[in-house]
């Protein structure tokens, strides 16, 4: 296996700030048993397409969240190559990120090549 990557997409009740998106990417390594190696780095969109990008590199791989103001919309992943708790780092998220739950489309994927089963 070459790593585990949580995705979540959705929409919310009230779009997140910069200092939230900062805390969240500042402290989920942490609370999933990873190291930050670089980070978090957030930035604005352009005026086409507003809203915040936000990723942290981790000694494992990144966690990344992307905000769309337009349809209210956030888009999140987590990828490593260490396992962590999944079911963990999506309370962890949903905590901090107001998803509406019947919007919410959440994937757990254990990533490989091929030629692995």
């Amino acid at each position: 296996m070459i790593g585990v990557h949580l995705i979540i997409d959705g929409v919310v009740e009230r779009m997140p700030s910069e200092s939230e998106i900062r805390s969240l990417l500042s402290e989920m390594p942490a609370a999933i048993g990873m190291h930050v190696l670089d980070g978090p780095h957030i930035v604005k969109g352009d005026p086409h397409n507003p809203g915040w990008t936000g990723f942290v590199i981790i000694d494992t791989s990144h966690i990344s969240i992307h905000t769309f103001d337009d349809g209210m919309k956030v888009s999140m992943d987590a990828f490593s190559c260490r396992p962590f708790d999944k079911d963990f780092a999506l309370k962890y998220v949903t905590e901090r990120i107001s998803f509406i739950p019947e919007t919410m489309n959440v994937k757990f994927v254990e990533r490989k090549t091929s030629k692995e089963k």
